[in-house]
């Protein structure tokens, strides 16, 4: 498969953006594991210079700190992550990584947690915590968001818009609504219908989610999909054969403007699992011919007509 893909024409230079969900191994917290975060931190330089010799350019990752009520209800501090962490983090963003935002609308039952979408109040809440702790342990507001479960709302990009945030990967393009992402879990409200979202970035006109602006300097985010494999997302660790496939399937849609990949840090546990990534990305950065990984500000700011000034 290898040899066929390699054969078409591609772009000259396709950026590609590796996003990384720091936050607990477990998504229904309560025996929290951190293992996975010291995991990926610990493998972030090898990376970096895996990818720099896929590419023959500087490769740059985007990492995503969880900051919500859950991780002040495990941890005690909103922003544990920012403390705990803060050395990888720092040499992260030395390295020219860029340091995000990620937020979950988990809330505490008595028996446990639900992931309260419904609530718009409640999500509001969330995302604003998270921002305040960014600003707090950053000294500004984040230029990238990832919401978790996939979720974003008219009214999140709006509260992103307004806090000054530049770019928001969340979005999964051919994914249906759903309330839940696995099976058994309480949630409320549901999951947004990617199904017809675009797969090239874009900034949403005033009010809607999905909908490209029609004004080429519109403001807010410029929401950057993840790359959609057959039928949805391009999940960067799978066997490699079925990850050619799902690349090949994006390629034959249309050219893609960029690649955007997301894992959360419990990976970092799995030698295989990252391995396979990792030769995953490099067949992904050759079969769009020139790639490059650049974090998801700079991904966006390169394909993405600049936001009007207030």
């Amino acid at each position: 498969m290898r040899q066929r893909l390699f054969g078409r024409p591609a772009r000259a230079s396709t950026p590609i953006a590796l996003c990384i969900d720091v936050e607990p191994d477990d998504r229904e917290v309560g025996e929290e594991s951190w293992a996975g975060v010291e995991a990926t931190f610990a493998r972030a330089d090898e990376t970096r210079e895996r990818l720099r010799r896929a590419t023959g350019a500087p490769a740059r990752l985007s990492w995503f700190i969880r900051a919500d009520p859950q991780i002040a209800e495990v941890a005690g501090d909103p922003a544990w992550l920012h403390h705990a962490f803060s050395g990888p983090i720092a040499g992260a963003a030395r390295a020219g990584d860029e340091i995000g935002l990620h937020v979950h609308a988990w809330r505490r039952l008595d028996d446990g947690w639900i992931a309260d979408h419904g609530d718009d109040e409640w999500v509001a809440r969330c995302v604003e915590l998270g921002l305040r702790v960014h600003e707090e342990s950053r000294g500004a507001a984040p230029a990238c968001y990832r919401g978790g479960d996939r979720f974003l709302s008219a009214p999140v990009v709006d509260q992103l818009r307004d806090a000054g945030v530049a770019v928001d990967v969340t979005v999964e393009p051919l994914q249906p609504a759903v309330v839940s992402l696995a099976e058994g879990e309480r949630a409320t409200g549901s999951l947004p219908d990617y199904s017809r979202a675009p797969e090239d970035a874009f900034r949403p006109a005033p009010g809607a989610l999905l909908e490209p602006a029609t004004h080429p300097r519109a403001d807010g985010p410029a929401l950057v999909p993840l790359t959609a494999g057959a039928p949805g997302t391009l999940v960067p660790w799978l066997e490699p054969d079925e990850f050619e496939a799902g690349l090949e399937a994006r390629c034959e849609r249309a050219r893609p403007s960029h690649l955007a990949f997301a894992i959360r840090s419990d990976l970092g546990r799995w030698d295989n699992a990252w391995e396979r990534m990792l030769v995953n990305l490099e067949h992904a950065a050759a079969r769009v011919g020139g790639g490059r990984f650049v974090t998801a500000p700079e991904l966006a700011a390169s394909i993405v007509p600049a936001a009007a000034t207030r």
